[in-house]
């Protein structure tokens, strides 16, 4: 399978900017808490986490919860 790269521009209007702020936000709050939970795993028990296991914990914050 072949790999390209594709890049659209976007030019939102307000409300769309202030929305595609707060996916960024949560995005980042996610990937932090993600991460946190794989650093503690790793220093009690010395293993690391499965993504899996992680992502599938979280799903309840997925993007059906983002809609208004």
């Amino acid at each position: 399978m072949e790999r390209r790269k594709v890049t659209f521009k976007l030019y939102p209007n307000a409300r769309e900017a202030e929305r595609l702020t707060s996916w960024i936000r949560l995005h980042c709050e996610l990937y932090n808490a993600a991460l946190e939970e794989r650093i503690d795993a790793y220093r009690k028990a010395g293993k690391s986490k499965r993504r899996e296991s992680s992502l599938s914990m979280r799903s309840s914050s997925g993007p059906d919860n983002l809609r208004r």
